[in-house]
């Protein structure tokens, strides 16, 4: 096959985010190693793909400058960073296992997704992840798609996935005003397109009414040209074409009949 297109569950996304909530609870009351641990437990959880609530705990927070604070920075990236960050600030993060990364490079892709073209190719997917070949890159998206964090089509003749949504991550500090320029980028072009229909709504809508002027026009044309034909044929056809015809008939009949006599004449 060319094309896998695999829509969403028809559940409701909040479904992923409802674990997170058992480990907010906890984190309130977590401090130092418990909340080290608390935070292991939740970006390790197969239906947790948010953690802004967990990351704004005083709690958490508090592992700043500790001994812990590694598992800070673990939280932060599975919050809104990617698996190249995690390459990169591999010495300040605790190792990850083998899930946990499927999971951060699942996240990786809707953050790049999100950079602004929704057809990601698989080249540049490969060398992101870090991933050593196709079949095992599909597998990865399919099962993003299968744990309802993204809808998308793969194309494997095209060699790329057209993501068509995605849920939301985290906002990193200092982000909040590109996103902002973001939704003004959008809003702006958003407004211009609405613009541009309805004037061609409009020009639409006039060059029918034209239409719709001419056709009466010549409609009313028309029908008055053939009443006025209708009512000369009448005319016409009242008494001269059959005086004509008698005339015709008649001298007919009155050359037949003299040369009927004529014939008798001659034969006596």
């Amino acid at each position: 096959y060319t094309h896998t297109h695999i829509p969403y569950n028809q559940m409701d996304l909040t479904a992923n985010y409802s674990p997170l909530t058992t480990f907010v609870e906890l984190g309130k009351n977590s401090k130092n190693l418990a909340a080290a641990k608390n935070i292991e437990r939740a970006v390790s959880h197969k239906n947790t793909f948010v953690f802004g609530e967990l990351l704004s705990l005083q709690n958490v927070q508090d592992l700043q400058s500790t001994e812990h604070t590694k598992y800070l920075s673990l939280l932060q990236l599975f919050a809104y960073g990617t698996y190249k960050d995690y390459i990169s600030n591999s010495g300040t993060l605790p190792e990850l296992n083998e899930m946990q990364i499927r999971k951060l490079k699942k996240l990786s892709i809707i953050s790049l997704a999100a950079e602004g073209t929704d057809v990601l190719k698989y080249d540049m997917l490969l060398k992101e992840l870090d991933i050593p070949d196709v079949r095992t890159l599909e597998d990865l998206i399919i099962e993003a798609i299968y744990s309802n964090i993204i809808e998308a089509t793969l194309d494997q003749k095209e060699k790329h996935v057209q993501v068509h949504s995605a849920i939301g991550r985290d906002v990193a500090p200092g982000q909040l005003g590109k996103m902002i320029k973001k939704l003004v980028n959008w809003t702006t072009t958003a407004e211009t397109l609405i613009q541009n229909m309805d004037k061609e709504i409009e020009d639409t809508m006039e060059g029918w009414n034209k239409e719709q002027e001419n056709k009466k026009k010549f409609d009313e044309k028309f029908n008055n040209a053939h009443k006025a034909a209708l009512e000369s044929k009448k005319r016409d056809g009242g008494g001269q074409d059959g005086s004509s015809n008698m005339g015709y008939y008649g001298a007919s009949r009155r050359s037949t009949g003299s040369r009927g006599r004529m014939g008798t004449g001659r034969m006596k």
